[in-house]
């Protein structure tokens, strides 16, 4: 079979960099990503003792963008990735393998809390090792990140949009302006992208995308939108309402982590400026109608008597709007 033209930019480099003789294995090859066409392949030795990832991006420049921020950021932590080199002809990076296993693999059929209770662990230690400044907070960032998110709608979703924006500005309002500690961002906060290298080992991040500042309680609120959207799902795959027990579960395990330092208001603005940004994901791929329903209850752009069943609602007079 032909290689794909990733793969072959990834043989093309790993020869020049010493490594022709290793294997290639395509792990996730999507044009489609949020941030841009990229492709990730592993590479093996033969012996298969060593083996590395390699990222090839479609959009130029990527690579080099991507390995500065991480060669940088490994300069203060271990907590993440090695890079291994860069090949910016061929708009590629290599970095150490960390393994299959992810915490991801450690859900199974409850809250998750526990995860969630090492992913705060594993971010507590990211932030101490990595650098921070005092500064005026700004929420323009996450504001026009979701405004920019919101344009990308079909307009016929519009006026929810706004209503959205309207709440996520009133949200954060009180903090614009106010000096506070801006940590170091990781960015996607989520179980595939915390590796664990062996049983027991620290875990390892292994996606740095941020290249940012930002107040703690971006990092935090993001795994928590990402632990609200999975345990969503899982209910309602049981056909069960999706109720706030794991929600509460997955904060507390957070809040016993880093207790006072997280200040409550703020952690629910940039969750809320989340499931925004789950609210335009599942409606451009046209998700399951029950999760888009879920998500807009939760935003305050439905009444919560919709996240009844569609028997109860219709004897209650309540009608599915699209």
């Amino acid at each position: 079979m032909k290689p794909s033209p990733e793969s072959a930019r990834a043989a093309a480099a790993l020869a020049d960099a010493g490594f022709d003789d290793w294997t290639l294995a395509v792990m996730e090859n999507r044009a489609d990503h949020i941030r841009g066409g990229r492709c990730l392949i592993r590479a093996a030795a033969p012996d298969g003792a060593q083996s590395m990832v390699l990222k090839v991006y479609a959009e130029p420049g990527q690579a080099q963008l991507r390995f500065d921020q991480l060669t940088e950021l490994r300069r203060h932590t271990e907590r993440v990735v090695a890079p291994v080199f860069l090949d910016t002809a061929r708009n590629l990076y290599a970095m150490q393998d960390a393994g299959r296993t992810t915490l991801a693999d450690d859900l199974g059929d409850d809250d998750g809390s526990d995860c969630t209770l090492e992913a705060m662990r594993w971010l507590q230690s990211f932030v101490a090792q990595t650098p921070t400044i005092n500064s005026r907070f700004d929420p323009e960032p996450t504001m026009g990140h979701a405004r920019q998110l919101c344009d990308s709608l079909d307009p016929r979703y519009a006026p929810r949009a706004r209503r959205a924006l309207r709440s996520l500005t009133r949200m954060m309002a009180p903090y614009a302006g106010h000096e506070r500690v801006h940590h170091t961002v990781f960015g996607d906060m989520k179980p595939e992208n915390l590796c664990r290298t062996a049983p027991g080992a620290p875990l390892i991040g292994i996606d740095y995308v941020a290249a940012a500042k930002l107040p703690l309680e971006r990092d935090v609120a993001h795994w928590l939108a990402w632990m609200q959207q999975r345990n969503w799902r899982r209910a309602l795959s049981n056909r069960r309402l999706p109720g706030a027990g794991a929600d509460r579960a997955n904060l507390a395990a957070a809040r016993q982590v880093f207790g006072p330092a997280l200040d409550p208001g703020l952690l629910r603005a940039f969750l809320y400026a989340g499931m925004i940004e789950k609210w335009v994901r599942v409606r451009q791929f046209q998700r399951s109608p029950d999760l888009v329903r879920t998500v807009e209850v939760r935003l305050g752009l439905r009444p919560r008597v919709e996240l009844l069943r569609p028997s109860l609602r219709r004897l209650m007079g309540v009608f599915r709007q699209p």
